[in-house]
């Protein structure tokens, strides 16, 4: 009966009493008083406090049958049921049972079901997709770096791959509960530096060609991020692009050594060297390059211009567009059609190498070649040709005359309005020079032409 404790048993008629031999346990309801901690996720230990813990029959989480210790008669330890939610734990026994004052929070683990993209480099945003992404601590990409991350709402997570970060699982923290790991790898697109020779293909996030470096192409090579050839780098293409979203950058100094016979472009196109997406800076203090297998074309990239020009294809350049030389143009082998296009070499006591038969500036088109003409009586090589032959010319000013920029241009025949009219078909050189000065007037020149095919030389002064 309620009231009742624990001793004998006795039973009684009118004759008398009789009591048992041995006692009778009797127990009580039990009670909950405590219970630690008081918050987690499923397979959380749980310490529950109490009394009459004797007998017991089930531990329930708001409901949810859980496992169980019965450590002595005021202590037991269960653990929180998978399925368990919010609320009273309790415990029973045959004499009833004891609910806890106060809820045990049941805290739901994150999980992660997916990530897109599934690589990239530093700074590449990325959305995490799951649950219970509510009070999230941290994200880590391959347990390297912390990443910086917004919890967009509780079903999703966008995560900045932070430098330090590796290749491997996203792991997404929350305090007080173990961390949910994703099921796939997210690759981390790594930086290359290259600062030595070295063969680069495939994929990196931003790429630096050092001022000891030279990156050699050996396939296509894609950056997601930035490219910069610093002062003293080489960039060597052969016929393989660079592909790539980023901006891609020529320091002064730095070298390109182009083989698409497309050359390279300032902006835009599938085709040429460089195809990136973003800003194209080539300095006008690089140095370029070109050794095509067929015959080649510039490009449109070097009209700011160039410090070296060096020309290393058999078959020909072509000039897509009009640009300068600042410093050295060269002719390893073959010549460069100047087209409609003019070639100005802008310091006066810039180098030109290797001019000759094997190697010209060929002017088959309206296009000239320029350069400043200072008065201190040096000549001035222009190596120029038509289509036919090297006919270079030499231009030279006395102190008396004023510095002056002259442009050189070589036509097959001579005609008797100068570059028009009538050809003369005998006893002529069979060339004509059309020479120009940029301000007309105070020129005090030498010009001397030397005409390959006849041995023909000509001097007159301006």
């Amino acid at each position: 009966p309620n009231g009742a404790s624990s001793g004998t048993l006795s039973v009684r008629n009118p004759a008398g009493i009789a009591v048992s031999s041995g006692s009778f346990t009797v127990i009580g309801v039990p009670t909950i008083t405590s219970f630690t901690p008081t918050s987690g996720p499923a397979g959380t230990t749980v310490t529950i406090t109490g009394t009459n813990f004797e007998f017991i029959s089930n531990v329930r989480f708001n409901g949810t049958i859980a496992s169980y210790t019965v450590v002595n008669n005021t202590t037991i330890s269960a653990t929180v049921p998978t399925a368990a939610t919010t609320g009273l734990i309790s415990v029973q026994n045959g004499s009833g049972i004891g609910n806890s004052a106060t809820n045990f929070v049941v805290v739901q683990l994150p999980t992660i079901t997916s990530f897109t993209p599934s690589s990239g480099g530093i700074g590449t945003v990325v959305t995490i997709s799951g649950s219970n992404f509510a009070s999230i601590d941290s994200v880590e990409f391959g347990g390297g770096a912390n990443a910086t991350f917004v919890v967009n709402n509780s079903n999703q997570i966008t995560a900045t791959v932070a430098a330090g970060s590796i290749t491997g699982f996203i792991t997404v923290y929350r305090n007080g509960v173990a961390p949910v790991v994703s099921s796939s790898v997210f690759t981390v697109i790594q930086d290359l530096i290259v600062s030595t020779v070295q063969s680069v293909t495939g994929t990196y996030n931003n790429i630096t060609v050092t001022s000891t470096g030279v990156a050699n192409l050996g396939g296509p090579l894609f950056a997601l991020g930035n490219v910069v050839v610093q002062t003293g780098g080489t960039m060597d293409f052969g016929t393989n692009s660079l592909q790539g979203n980023g901006n891609f950058t020529v320091q002064s100094g730095g070298r390109l050594i182009i083989g698409s016979l497309d050359g390279i472009a300032a902006t835009g196109g599938i085709t040429g060297n460089v195809v990136m997406g973003g800003t194209r800076t080539y300095s006008s203090g690089g140095r370029y390059t070109y050794n095509g297998l067929a015959a080649q074309f510039t490009g449109n990239a070097l009209s700011s211009g160039a410090d070296t020009l060096i020309i290393n294809n058999t078959f020909g350049l072509t000039m897509t567009s009009s640009f300068a030389v600042n410093n050295r143009l060269e002719f390893t082998s073959g010549n460069l059609n100047l087209g409609n296009n003019n070639l100005t070499i802008t310091n006066a006591s810039a180098t030109i190498l290797g001019a000759g038969t094997a190697g010209y500036a060929v002017t088959n088109g309206a296009g000239s070649l320029i350069r400043t003409v200072p008065n201190n009586a040096t000549a001035l090589l222009f190596p120029v040709g038509s289509s036919l032959s090297y006919s270079p010319a030499s231009i030279s000013q006395v102190a008396s005359g004023t510095t002056d920029n002259f442009s050189v241009r070589v036509i097959n025949g001579v005609f008797s309005g100068g570059s028009t009219g009538l050809p003369f078909s005998s006893n002529a050189v069979n060339r004509t020079w059309i020479i120009n000065e940029s301000v007309a007037g105070g020129s005090n020149a030498t010009v001397s032409s030397r005409a390959i095919c006849s041995c023909f030389l000509q001097s007159c002064n301006f």
